[in-house]
């Protein structure tokens, strides 16, 4: 077993990802009492990795709001290898609890909202005793010195740590990341498959190959896999963005829709969603619904007519 070392982090400083008025403020008391801080709140995840990138912030907490939804914030973080290598902590509202356990497969910390000491501290103390276990601590080095080391030493870092079974799947994902960026698509689905080979089980890998395939414009593949998840997960509202782009990289705008219903006519349906829904009802030809959709929600239709009009939208597939 890991014996946690405190002294391993370069700063205690946290940033937080969130669109919520006020909780810089409740979060800075909370980590204050592990002798944290929070350095910023930002609506930008490019920024706050940024930060992170940078040595400003070494902890990541991602909030979950009505407009700002955490899981979807959480599935863009895996497609940066600095925040793989970073101690993150996703926040859920009640209503959106459901996606805690595939969340926690992928192997973030969850918290459920309301955000109260007991519910947040016992899960932020869990997160700083993992990511401070020697095998972590050493992954956040690397973390650290991604500017400066080249891409043949971190994929040879990389190598050397995923023989360490604590940190296996975080160190497969960011070398099959790395290597897809460095457009070596072969090696990188090779390095996912025999990791999955290893333990068919960890759902946290094949969402990662689901990135790769749809990324390499491979989406039959990609609904495979997605289907396979399905059995464990049922139609996750985190799976339902893959499921989408999947359908319309094949042309199929009416799975697309019946994918992405799920989202925007449910209790948790955010502001973006329900626009894309809306869009792809207006691609179809189904205008009366798209205008329903968006005055139940308190917006104009004629006003989302008039921008997807005059907006590009040869990214969708033709109505019909």
């Amino acid at each position: 077993m890991e014996t946690p070392s405190r002294s391993t982090w370069l700063t205690r400083s946290a940033i937080i990802i969130s669109d919520v008025d006020g909780v810089h403020r409740m979060y800075s008391q909370l980590t204050q009492r592990f002798h944290w801080t929070v350095t910023e709140t930002t609506k930008s995840l490019s920024y706050a990795v940024d930060q992170t990138r940078k040595g400003a912030a070494n902890l990541i907490i991602v909030d979950d709001s009505v407009t700002s939804p955490s899981g979807f914030h959480v599935r863009a973080l895996l497609n940066e290898i600095t925040a793989i290598c970073t101690p993150i902590l996703c926040l859920l509202l009640p209503q959106r609890s459901s996606e805690a356990p595939l969340l926690t497969k992928m192997g973030f910390e969850v918290a459920i909202k309301p955000v109260t000491p007991a519910a947040f501290l016992p899960h932020f103390s869990d997160l700083l005793q993992r990511w401070e276990k020697p095998s972590f601590a050493t992954l956040r080095r690397l973390g650290y010195l991604l500017n400066r080391v080249t891409d043949e030493q971190l994929n040879g870092a990389l190598l050397k740590l995923m023989e360490q079974e604590a940190i296996h799947s975080l160190c497969v994902q960011s070398l099959a990341l790395q290597l897809r960026k460095a457009g070596n698509f072969r090696d990188a689905e090779q390095t996912i498959l025999a990791s999955i080979k290893k333990d068919p089980r960890q759902d946290a890998r094949i969402m990662s190959l689901v990135d790769l395939y749809l990324h390499g414009s491979m989406p039959k593949l990609a609904l495979h896999l997605l289907t396979t998840l399905k059995t464990a997960h049922g139609t996750s509202r985190l799976l339902v963005p893959d499921y989408v782009q999947a359908a319309l990289m094949l042309g199929q705008l009416n799975a697309a829709l019946i994918y992405l219903e799920t989202i925007a006519k449910s209790e948790s349906a955010d502001p973006m969603s329900i626009d894309f829904y809306a869009r792809l009802l207006f691609a179809s030809g189904r205008d009366d619904e798209a205008e329903q959709l968006l005055t139940h929600s308190g917006r104009s239709f004629k006003k989302f007519q008039l921008k997807w009009l005059n907006a590009d939208s040869s990214g969708l597939p033709a109505a019909g």
